[in-house]
């Protein structure tokens, strides 16, 4: 039997809607963050997926978040991209529906930002992009959701930006060519007062580790490489007025996460490279990012992101 459901698309919305703040934050956090799921906009708006204690039923819980977003599709202001299908299906355990921010989201957000004197662009979802395209955006959404709950509960913390995609190429030396790559996200962090800057790679294991010495092909030995060139030449305090960054990695397997963190230790910035295996981070519980999960090349054991001591 075949089954069919009906999709809705902003040109033919079910309903028309009047949208309201708490609309234009969920709008504005799926076009932030370009693809989310409905566990991270609970955890982002909310700061739980559970539901509310007795007694206080009249307090915004996740089900509001599934209601509203739900309001948000049928009238068009919100997609699910065909491929999520596929995607929850391979996916251990429920992760909700998959959203992303259509031209006529961005439209409605862009008149609420204009009437207050600002501009704000969005970077939109391509909703016939495929699997693991998607996939590979999830894991950038989650960590980014870990480590905002992580800064946001934290004292000691505090995330000042958050950049996804940047506009500007990480450019290196690789075999006396320069080579370059777009980052997958750069943010910093103020931990007790001082800043840091971090580099963040989601890897979906479909990189080599290293190709065959002649394969002009990007592997992660050129990639940090080119990060290693871009520290020693200080491309970084050119760019930004700072010495030194961080590069953090999630991957598919503890194996992958080993065999990165051993590829690593022949660079100098290998002090300052940790990687993990992206399973071990749930994204609604922000200490699990602080659990001994990263790998570094210059510890014999794994270790905490931060050191938050005191």
């Amino acid at each position: 039997m075949i089954e069919y459901r009906r999709q809705y698309t902003p040109d033919n919305p079910k309903r028309i809607m009047k949208l309201k703040p708490r609309h234009l934050l969920i709008l504005d956090t799926v076009g932030r963050y370009r693809v989310v799921t409905t566990r991270l906009l609970q955890a982002l708006l909310f700061d739980s997926v559970q539901e509310p204690p007795k007694g206080l039923q009249n307090q915004k819980t996740g089900k509001v978040v599934v209601e509203e977003t739900r309001e948000l599709f049928h009238a068009g202001y919100l997609i699910k991209p065909p491929e999520q299908i596929e995607m929850r299906k391979a996916v251990k355990g429920s992760i909700g529906h998959v959203f992303a921010l259509p031209p006529k989201g961005e439209r409605a957000l862009q008149e609420h930002w204009s009437a207050h004197g600002k501009e704000v662009a969005y970077r939109l979802l391509d909703p016939h992009v495929k699997f693991h395209t998607i996939e590979h955006d999830l894991m950038i959404s989650e960590m980014r959701t870990v480590i905002t709950l992580l800064t946001a509960s934290h004292p000691q913390l505090k995330l000042l930006f958050w950049e996804n995609a940047t506009d500007f190429k990480i450019k290196g030396n690789v075999d006396g060519e320069t080579r370059s790559f777009y980052p997958d996200s750069f943010f910093a962090i103020e931990h007790n007062t001082q800043p840091r800057y971090y580099f963040y790679e989601a890897d979906k294991g479909t990189m080599p580790i290293e190709r065959k010495e002649k394969d002009k092909n990007t592997d992660w030995k050129k990639k940090l490489t080119i990060y290693n060139s871009y520290d020693q030449s200080k491309g970084f305090y050119a760019e930004f007025g700072q010495d030194h960054f961080s590069l953090i990695t999630t991957t598919t397997s503890p194996q992958r996460r080993d065999n990165m963190s051993e590829l690593a230790q022949q660079f100098k910035i290998a002090p300052r490279t940790f990687f993990a295996s992206h399973p071990n981070i749930d994204p609604i519980n922000p200490y699990s990012v602080q659990e001994n999960i990263w790998a570094n090349p210059t510890q014999s054991s794994l270790v905490k992101l931060f050191d938050l001591a005191g």
